[in-house]
């Protein structure tokens, strides 16, 4: 079986602005438009409740101030479910929000390793389980911490892949080139430590990507530094 490098972006992008905490309710929105006959894509929960470990193909930002939607492989063709709803008043908790799309970028992005390193941000991203909030609190080395959390970062990028069925055969390298403090935010009731940082990584990605924890929730975007679009 030939290797597989490229996938399938889709980009909706929102003149509608949301906050980063209505991120949720508009996913749950999103969802409530389309009905009963929703794809599990959309919410990542099989049949039974159970839910869907997969890595999430479609995924719910706040990019810009605005509401937006990433799709990826098999979320590209499902998100026509939604659009074909003609929806464009929802409510958000209790807010009512007009959503007009204000673009669409699709794409079909190479992931490979290079001979170069590309530079990245990484937004909202939640990298520490109880494991390693332990090994991260336990030190107050900032050299140690950035190897920790370049190594989760390593590892959340190869999930992510192994999730879309792309294998890196080469040596995927990162190397953390800024970090911020990080904050609390609270994630389905739980408060957890979220960092923003720059990185350079030899691996092509595609902007608006999430990696690590609740990336259908925005959390963990990536964008490309070297083209800023998102």
């Amino acid at each position: 079986m030939e290797e597989r490098k490229h996938i399938k972006v889709l980009t909706l992008h929102f003149a509608s602005p949301i906050e980063a905490w209505e991120v949720p309710l508009f996913r749950g929105a999103v969802i409530n438009t389309i009905g009963e006959s929703v794809d599990m894509l959309f919410h990542n929960h099989a049949p039974e409740e159970e839910f869907r470990y997969s890595y999430p193909l479609i995924q719910y930002k706040r990019l810009h101030g605005n509401a937006a939607i990433v799709c990826l492989e098999e979320g590209v063709d499902k998100i026509g479910q939604f659009l074909s709803t003609n929806k464009t008043k929802i409510m958000l908790g209790e807010r009512p929000l007009t959503l007009a799309l204000d673009g669409v970028k699709p794409q079909n992005i190479l992931i490979q390793t290079w001979k170069s390193d590309f530079p990245y941000h990484i937004h909202n991203w939640i990298p520490l389980n109880q494991e390693n909030y332990r090994r991260y609190k336990a030190t107050s080395s900032q050299i140690e911490r950035i190897t920790l959390l370049e190594n989760i970062l390593r590892g959340n990028i190869l999930s992510m892949c192994k999730g879309l069925g792309i294998h890196v055969s080469e040596e995927l390298k990162v190397r953390i080139t800024r970090l911020k403090e990080p904050r609390l935010v609270k994630v389905k009731g739980v408060r957890v430590m979220s960092f923003d940082l720059d990185f350079c990584s030899n691996l092509s990605l595609p902007d608006g990507i999430g990696v690590g924890k609740n990336v259908s929730l925005g959390y963990g975007t990536i964008s490309n530094k070297s083209n800023n679009k998102l």
